[in-house]
């Protein structure tokens, strides 16, 4: 197998495992500055940090407005799988904002 066959193999497995693109917009700016960073990362568990995990929790929040058309303050006292984070109405004014925006220009 080639080295280029290999590290193919290697990032779809990273992805499949972790759930996340190497090249996503999180990353890309240390892609970019370090084009090698991508190899030295293959194959090392994932980490997180309570900012990571707040703003996936709003994403999933947003995403499911999103797809209901509900509106952020439909979704005030969600509390998040990991029990750290509970939707508030400060949570629900910023989001609104974003769902206005969305569904303004590309809905």
């Amino acid at each position: 197998m080639s080295e280029d066959t290999n590290i193919r193999k290697r990032v779809v497995e990273s992805i499949e495992q972790t759930g996340h693109h190497p090249f996503g917009p999180s990353a890309l700016a240390k892609r970019m500055a370090c084009p090698g960073s991508l190899l030295a990362e293959l194959g090392r568990p994932s980490t997180s940090s309570v900012y990571a995990d707040e703003g996936t929790f709003a994403h999933e929040i947003l995403a499911k407005c999103l797809e209901t058309g509900a509106d952020a303050s439909s979704r005030i006292g969600t509390t998040s799988a990991c029990g750290r984070f509970t939707w508030s109405a400060e949570d629900a004014e910023a989001g609104q904002m974003y769902l206005d925006t969305v569904r303004e220009y590309f809905l």
